[in-house]
């Protein structure tokens, strides 16, 4: 098991709190080395217009959003 650096205490919702530990750097780094691996393997099964936890689309989405809702509007 991993060791963690600190605990926090943070809130989950209004009326319950939560523990939240945050990782070493050794941990943070074996993550980041993992993800930069498989990111590019599984980025290539992923829908086009699925954009949650895929970075450096969020934009993107706010952008899509954006033009939806502006044809919303405008009734096309």
């Amino acid at each position: 098991m991993s060791q963690v650096l600190i605990f926090l205490w943070t809130w989950l919702f209004l009326w319950k709190m939560r523990k939240l530990g945050i990782p070493t750097v050794v941990d943070r780094v074996v993550q980041q080395a993992i993800s930069q691996v498989l990111g590019p393997i599984f980025e290539k099964q992923f829908s086009e217009s699925s954009y949650g936890f895929r970075q450096g689309l969020f934009y993107v989405c706010i952008s899509e959003l954006h033009h939806i809702s502006l044809n919303n509007k405008h009734g096309k």
